[in-house]
């Protein structure tokens, strides 16, 4: 199978790093320093620029380097080169910049207050995306880039509240399918109308559905319904590859399982189809006392969670540290299949720390897995020695000191 490539990354006021080049290989990539240097800033600025989103970071602006401050306009900027199987090449661009208050017109601006530099204090946070020089309307447009991660914060969704691992499910989602990516928006626009309107209802002392509330569910429905149906149809590809990718990884088979566990009875039911839209409506209407009550929406896709199960255990409960890592590292390799399959062109992957916790067995078992010929794979270690001498021996080896890359 063909891949996607960073051929050429640069960041401009990204978290530690002012400025900096860098032209990762078309194969492996090893990115070693000390804890603190900025090796996990690089990953999270191609996930960034991937998903539109960070996996480590409450709000935008925080990735705003300091460095930004001495900038009439605060900003932060990641562009990269990318090539794809077919041969075609793209140049994306991700902007973001703290505008002064009253001059932020753009839909995702949003205000918000954070520590540093006094530059980088208040100020609208503004964000635009391009290719090829084309402003799009978001980033994570289907096809341009694709990545996955696998890291420290991986690990820790095991145990996290739902909301991260629903944001997990939804990030490979996104960079898969561009109709789950409007349905996504869909939804949570109408989850906030029906919110608001059950505000006004108790407000008011009137507790019964008007009509457009009404109409109002009923788009909800369907948007759920779609959701719904295919977070399961990628589950169940990544329940078969995440079981093979870690049968691998540990050297005997077992018994591990992704758990979608939803507020919405859901069966068996593939595809959006009439029976799934009639489980949530029935579960919308079945839960219509509470969230008349509340004024919250209780039931729905942006309640679901996904758990991982080894037998009877539930890992993000009762497993170990190097168990929840081996699941978590199998869970991304899922991901990367699941993705190719959906694209045609293999995901950058990337691995943030991937080998601490893991005995030389096992190690050895996960990069024989993730460093398949033809993937273009970034690894991030602050022990040089952990990444086997043959790896070493073929990969280009980077130092990361301070927020700059050097040639090992």
């Amino acid at each position: 199978m063909s891949a996607i490539r960073v051929t050429r990354l640069s960041l401009t006021h990204f978290r530690n790093y002012a400025a900096q080049d860098f032209e990762p290989a078309g194969g492996v990539t090893v990115l070693a320093g000390d804890n603190g240097q900025g090796k996990t800033n690089l990953l999270e600025s191609l996930f960034i620029l991937a998903t539109g989103h960070s996996h480590r970071a409450d709000t935008d602006r925080e990735v705003i380097g300091w460095s930004a401050a001495r900038e009439p306009i605060p900003y932060s900027r990641i562009a990269a080169d990318v090539s794809a199987g077919d041969g075609a090449e793209r140049k994306l661009e991700l902007v973001m910049q703290l505008a002064p208050r009253g001059q932020g017109n753009e839909p995702t601006a949003i205000a918000e207050r954070t520590i540093g530099p006094s530059g980088l204090r208040g100020g609208t946070l503004q964000k635009g995306y391009k290719v090829n020089g084309v402003r799009q309307r978001s980033a994570s447009s289907v096809g341009d880039l694709a990545v996955v991660l696998a890291g420290p914060e991986e690990v820790d969704l095991f145990a996290g509240p739902p909301s991260d691992r629903r944001r997990a499910i939804d990030s490979t989602a996104l960079q898969t399918d561009a109709e789950y990516a409007r349905e996504l928006r869909r939804y949570e626009r109408l989850v906030t109308q029906r919110n608001a309107a059950l505000r006004d209802a108790r407000e008011r002392g009137k507790m019964q559905r008007n009509e457009e509330m009404r109409i109002w569910e009923q788009e909800l429905i369907h948007a759920g319904a779609f959701l719904l149906s295919h977070r399961l149809a990628m589950i169940n590809v990544l329940q078969k590859e995440m079981l093979a990718a870690h049968a691998e990884f540990t050297g005997r088979t077992g018994h591990l399982a992704l758990e979608y566990r939803s507020t919405v009875t859901t069966g068996e039911t593939e595809g959006a189809s009439p029976d799934l839209q009639q489980s949530f409506a029935d579960a919308l209407e079945g839960a219509w006392a509470r969230d008349s009550a509340t004024a919250t929406t209780s039931v729905g896709p942006h309640r679901d969670d996904l758990r991982v199960v080894s037998g009877d255990v539930d890992l993000g409960v009762y497993g170990s540290r190097g168990q929840q890592r081996t699941a978590a590292l199998a869970r991304s390799i899922a991901q990367s299949a699941y993705m190719g399959q959906r694209l045609g062109d293999e995901p950058v992957i990337l691995l943030d720390d991937p080998l601490s916790e893991l005995d030389a067995d096992r190690r050895e078992r996960v990069l024989r897995h993730c460093l398949t010929p033809g993937r273009q794979v970034l690894i991030t270690t602050a022990d040089v020695e952990l990444i086997p001498a043959e790896v070493r021996a073929y990969a280009a080896m980077y130092t990361v000191q301070g927020g700059s890359i050097t040639k090992a």
